[in-house]
């Protein structure tokens, strides 16, 4: 089987698509609306910020009719109370805004808003309208979560290029074009909410077209119709090369033809061009070899699989798809850069519940997180014989995890015992989990209370207060 993969032929961009894309100026709202509406999003917050709703952190739904009345094209929903996820437009744009560190969460439980970043602001300020639709193409193809909008996560989502290809495969080359009942089925598979604000996206970014008909009263936004765009469909041809060369769904792109719906019409956006009947053409792999530059770029994107997002405290810049699109966008040059949260000194202190007992628990900076599970483990008379692993908020609106040694590998994740404390980038206020056994299933909810001055003569955890009896470890075991 790696035998198959290794020799598997790297689809060739089409001449056609090489043109198109370099002949496309990118604007403000062209080829599609993403860096209008995406720095409508960031001024409608501001540095004032608005307030986080629930314990996600979401835009508050009262905020929502009149933001999406300010996008480039509002989205019509006939919903009584319409949520984030009612307006998949909006969702995908608070996406990427967490995503790039752009928007932020200040405070914690009922006083948390979301602010626009200054530091990000002041990088995303420098950049030229090209540099600023990659940087928002890359934070979407490779750093972003699921998770950040209300996905479950799942290997499938761990890759959000997987998910993306799926959604673009589902179009088809021929467009589809929904009824009135399929529009109103619940169980339609675009329904989904996270297929849906994916689907806007594409929009956004100018890679399909979409007609929305009217909405049905009571029922989420759904489309009437969609198709690809001539601008899309080059992307997918660069994008193609990503996926072959990362084994992924190679034969999704290469079978679109067969496996979209009958054509339909849709008038091509301005300045679009489109195949006869409305369709577009696919092109077929050409067979020829790749050279060695090119397969360079591949794996230089290929390798990355979201490593950036993944970074606890470092720097993070967008950047990642740059040797793709640069030789047919020179303008990008720079991208959006983020600095990471740097060291931070001190002694922090936690109180660590395990249902009603509770432990209060001084770490010092440099202690890794292997040191602070046998700290908890010890304040409850555990037996340290069992995987673990500590899962903490991100800095882009997800969960990060640092596992067990034994197993930080297998689940691709930082080891425990190389992970210092002030590496997390965990607010006073904010919780992380610490799993303890995998079967049994202990989980520890860790508030991070406070961070004091460094106390040169705190070397390790110290159990600070103790509350209630812990519970045993093994209570039906049989010896």
């Amino acid at each position: 089987m790696s035998g198959e993969s290794n020799s598997m032929k790297i689809p060739e961009i089409s001449d056609e698509a090489q043109r198109l894309l370099r002949e496309t100026t990118i604007g403000e709202s062209s080829p599609g609306g993403i860096v209008r509406d995406f720095q409508t999003l960031i001024d409608f917050i501001g540095s004032a910020g608005v307030e986080a709703a629930g314990q996600h952190h979401y835009l508050p739904i009262k905020i929502l009719p009149a933001l999406n009345l300010q996008m480039t094209t509002p989205l019509k929903v006939d919903l009584q109370r319409p949520q984030l996820r009612s307006y998949p437009n909006l969702q995908g744009l608070y996406l990427l805004a967490r995503t790039t560190g752009l928007v932020v969460v200040q405070g914690a439980g009922s006083k948390a808003r979301l602010v626009v970043s200054p530091e990000a602001l002041a990088s995303w300020e420098t950049l030229n309208v090209t540099e600023r639709y990659f940087s928002l193409l890359d934070a979407w193809l490779v750093h972003s979560k699921a998770e950040t909008v209300g996905g479950h996560g799942g290997w499938m989502d761990e890759d959000p290029m997987y998910r993306i290809l799926e959604v673009w495969r589902r179009i088809g080359a021929k467009g589809r074009k929904y009824s009135l009942k399929e529009r109103s089925d619940p169980n339609n598979i675009l329904g989904i909410d996270y297929e849906r604000y994916r689907l806007l996206l594409l929009q956004l970014f100018g890679f399909v077209e979409i007609v929305q008909g009217k909405p049905i009263k009571g029922r989420p936004w759904f489309p009437e119709a969609v198709r690809y765009s001539p601008f899309g469909k080059a992307i997918f041809d660069v994008l193609g090369r990503i996926f072959a060369a990362r084994d992924i769904f190679q034969d999704l792109i290469n079978n679109a033809a067969a496996l979209g719906p009958p054509a339909f019409e849709i008038a091509p956006d301005d300045g679009g061009e489109s195949g006869e009947n409305g369709e577009l053409d696919v092109d077929e792999d050409d067979g020829d070899e790749d050279d060695d530059e090119d397969q360079d770029d591949l794996e230089s994107v290929g390798d990355s699989d979201g490593e950036a997002a993944q970074s606890l405290s470092g720097d993070v810049c967008f950047d990642d798809l740059h040797p793709m699109f640069e030789p047919y966008f020179p303008e990008w040059i720079n991208s959006l850069c983020l600095k990471g949260t740097g060291f931070r000194d001190g002694v922090f202190i936690f109180k660590v519940s395990l249902g009603k007992i509770w432990r209060r628990i001084a770490v010092p900076a440099h202690c890794t997180l292997e040191n602070v599970s046998d700290a908890i483990l010890r304040s409850v008379k555990f037996d340290d014989d069992h995987l673990w692993a500590f899962k903490f908020p991100d800095r882009f609106g997800g969960t990060a995890e640092v596992m067990h040694p034994y197993a930080a590998a297998d689940h691709n994740s930082p080891s425990g015992d190389e992970v210092e404390m002030d590496e997390l980038p965990l607010a006073v206020g904010e919780h992380m989990e610490f799993h303890f056994d995998f079967g049994d299933d202990w989980k520890f909810d860790m508030e991070l209370e406070k961070i004091d001055p460094p106390s040169p003569k705190l070397k390790k955890p110290k159990l600070i207060e103790s509350h209630g009896k812990a519970p045993e470890q093994y209570p039906n075991w049989d010896e």
